[in-house]
């Protein structure tokens, strides 16, 4: 009697009835999720159930999503920053930076987030993307920028004459993810480059 590959996230999810067909659909597929069963029943269960639970990603196709988030480690007095570019569900880039915070320093807490914005928008640069959708977890990230928010602190003056600067030489949109839900990987995946980054330095 033939297996039955059943894959919950996929390039193409269902049930597949040879190891092949179900490769195809996993192979280079970040976070991808399947299992084999004995008959046709128990694969469809599998697939069906706890669907709801699972990590997931909210990117539109075709759209440059830069995930951003920060750190602060505050005994090491350390911000840091994590970044994920994802396109069409794929990862394309990763990157993790920490700065020493002078006690001077106002808003340290929002350093490492505010960098990862600012990096986000770098990197799209340098690759010759025209738009990018910065998703983030912390709200000043999009209200400092579009002036909703009054920037009164050096640091988030700087953030928002760097965005209002490069929002002339591409498009820059926002979007609010809710922070350590597990809901959604990539925000995940840039919440722990970020505490990465404020544990080596």
């Amino acid at each position: 009697m033939p297996n039955f590959y059943a894959v919950k996230q996929g390039k193409n999810t269902g049930i597949f009835d040879n190891w092949e067909d179900c490769e195809i659909q996993i192979k280079g597929f970040s976070g991808a999720v399947y299992k084999k069963f004995k008959d046709y029943d128990s694969a469809l269960k599998f697939l069906n159930q706890d669907r709801a639970d699972l990590p997931r990603n909210t990117c539109e196709e075709d759209v440059l999503y830069a995930y951003v988030d920060g750190s602060y480690n505050d005994s090491k007095k350390i911000a840091g920053y994590g970044v994920v570019m994802v396109k069409n569900d794929a990862v394309l880039f990763k990157d993790l930076g920490a700065f020493r915070i002078s006690d001077m320093i106002e808003s340290r807490n929002v350093f490492g987030e505010i960098r990862g914005a600012l990096k986000a928008v770098e990197l799209a640069l340098a690759n010759d993307f025209t738009s990018v959708v910065i998703a983030y977890d912390y709200k000043g990230i999009e209200c400092w920028a579009t002036g909703e928010w009054k920037a009164n602190k050096i640091l988030t003056k700087d953030y928002r004459d760097f965005m209002q600067k490069y929002m002339k030489r591409i498009e820059i949109k926002f979007k609010k993810i809710k922070a350590h839900s597990g809901e959604d990987k990539y925000n995940d995946l840039a919440d722990s480059l970020a505490k990465k980054a404020v544990e080596i330095l």
